[in-house]
């Protein structure tokens, strides 16, 4: 999943990480994330975040994230100077 802010194709790559960790559905890693936080984010949340590139995202969540799936931050999200392939996501805009 991406999009474009300020100039940067922004790659939105959690639905990666979560299949090479062996992580099939939002499910699952909803279960995980409240075994390290309970209170980071509801599943209705998690799942918007899992099918699409969030505009913002809180470090609570982002933590979690990184914690539950074993990985730092740029595997999670990845920006690329340039504008091509612009899906820009502005829901939260």
């Amino acid at each position: 999943m991406s999009g474009t802010v300020l100039g940067y194709r922004i790659e939105w790559r959690l639905r990666d990480v979560m299949k090479a960790r062996g992580i099939s559905s939002a499910i699952e890693l909803h279960r995980r994330l409240k075994a390290v936080d309970p209170d980071s984010i509801n599943h209705v949340q998690l799942t918007k975040l899992v099918k699409k590139a969030p505009a913002r995202i809180s470090l609570r969540v982002l933590l979690g994230l990184v914690i539950v799936l074993d990985c730092e931050v740029n595997d999670l999200l990845r920006a690329r100077e340039g504008m091509e392939g612009d899906q820009t996501n502005r829901s939260d805009i």
